[in-house]
């Protein structure tokens, strides 16, 4: 069995940190009509031009669905204000439920009761929930109770700004929800769209831009998180952070940092979590504990940092971060390989040894094992006809 790095990535929107001074009047001003009734048709909308302000970014032309008064309320498209506040959304068609989760938070909207539940605390809806063109409108009081946002209204300006101390960048996986504060270090974990989200821990270290968030399942149970800290002029260096979460809570962390460029490493091997550590991969167990290393500085031969892009029984494939050269391990008889020399012609080898524009090292993408059990890889950066393909078969 064989892992490789093949794996989508998406990229988080970071919200600023910092207030905005208006002169605003109280939420409560945006309701003017209190209504019972859980689900409406849409009627007497007023389509005016309502700027929506997160902290000191201004989202309003990000948002698809415009924002919309109705009978002097202002609506909001409810999935895409979710996703800029960090807010988890959940639609059960079946109890006519919308659940909605945040760090500290569970909101459930009963649209079939016309109730409300944030927390443990039951009340009427105070302001119907509405359908515009197949997109589900709540008022803007339902997105600041169910995130603990500050919230006004500047009637002159049409201007509605949220406002939190605290502010998060989210990540999904098929199984799990993660919130991530830059300003505490705190993460925060759901498993479940009908759990409030617990505090997992804290990244042991301070990141200054974090440029991605992803979260991933164990086939074993568990869930790895990553960061990448991207940062410096001109964006250069990547830091990546990665912790092994396991039954709500942080267990293990690493990290590893690179300059120029990077490699998406492995992050699981038969099922558990494996984490790269600088120069050392590290094999954990179902609950995060260390089961096995390999220093890879040892077997590569170079002192650096390193990805981890494939793992068999036999075999690793890294990159040594200081040459940027995709190199083959053999774990057999520890020798090691540099695959440009056994794949490339010599007009490539050449370019990959004194190459360093946009980084050092060769282009070649590790893409698995073929049914002959022989290594294959691609590479475009070469090539104007497009993608070279290659097979390498290890030695025995």
């Amino acid at each position: 069995m064989i892992y490789s790095t093949i794996r989508s990535t998406a990229k988080i929107v970071t919200i600023a940190l910092f207030s905005t001074a208006l002169s605003a009047t109280p939420l409560s001003a945006l309701y003017t009509e209190p209504s019972t009734t859980a689900y409406a048709a849409t009627s007497s909308i007023t389509q005016s031009t309502i700027q929506v302000m997160l902290n000191e970014n201004n989202i309003t032309q990000d948002l698809q669905t415009p924002p919309v008064m109705i009978k002097g309320s202002v609506y909001l498209p409810l999935r895409e204000i979710s996703q800029k506040v960090g807010i988890h959304t959940y639609w059960n068609a079946s109890q006519h439920t919308i659940t909605l989760t945040y760090p500290k938070y569970l909101t459930e909207l009963n649209v079939q009761k016309g109730t409300v539940k944030v927390n443990t605390k039951v009340k009427n809806l105070p302001q119907a929930i509405v359908t515009i063109k197949n997109f589900t409108y709540v008022p803007a009081r339902m997105i600041a109770e169910a995130s603990g946002q500050q919230v006004s209204w500047n009637s002159k300006k049409k201007l509605i700004t949220f406002k939190s101390d605290i502010t998060f960048d989210k990540a999904n996986s098929k199984t799990a929800t993660i919130w991530f504060s830059n300003q505490n270090n705190e993460l925060y974990f759901s498993s479940s769209a009908f759990a409030t989200p617990v505090l997992a821990g804290k990244l042991n270290n301070k990141l200054e831009n974090v440029s991605r968030l992803q979260v991933y399942d164990v086939n074993t149970g568990g869930h790895v998180v990553e960061w990448l800290d991207n940062y410096g002029e001109p964006s250069i260096n990547y830091d990546f952070y990665t912790a092994f979460i396991k039954d709500d809570k942080i267990v293990r962390q690493a990290n590893v940092d690179y300059w120029q460029r990077y490699d998406d490493n492995i992050f699981q091997y038969k099922g558990n979590a494996v984490l790269v550590n600088k120069d050392t991969l590290e094999f954990l167990d179902s609950e995060g504990k260390i089961t096995s290393t390999r220093n890879l500085a040892t077997l590569a031969g170079i002192k650096t940092n390193y990805s981890v892009v494939g793992i068999s029984d036999h075999y690793l494939i890294v990159r040594p971060n200081r040459t940027g050269l995709l190199t083959l391990i053999n774990l057999r008889d520890k020798s090691s390989i540099l695959l440009y020399k056994e794949l490339l012609n010599k007009e490539e080898q050449e370019y990959c040894e004194g190459n360093d524009v946009p980084y050092h090292g060769d282009d070649l993408i590790f893409t698995g094992e073929n049914k002959s059990g022989a290594l294959t890889f691609k590479n475009q950066g070469y090539s104007t006809s497009g993608v070279k393909k290659y097979v390498y078969t290890i030695k025995d």
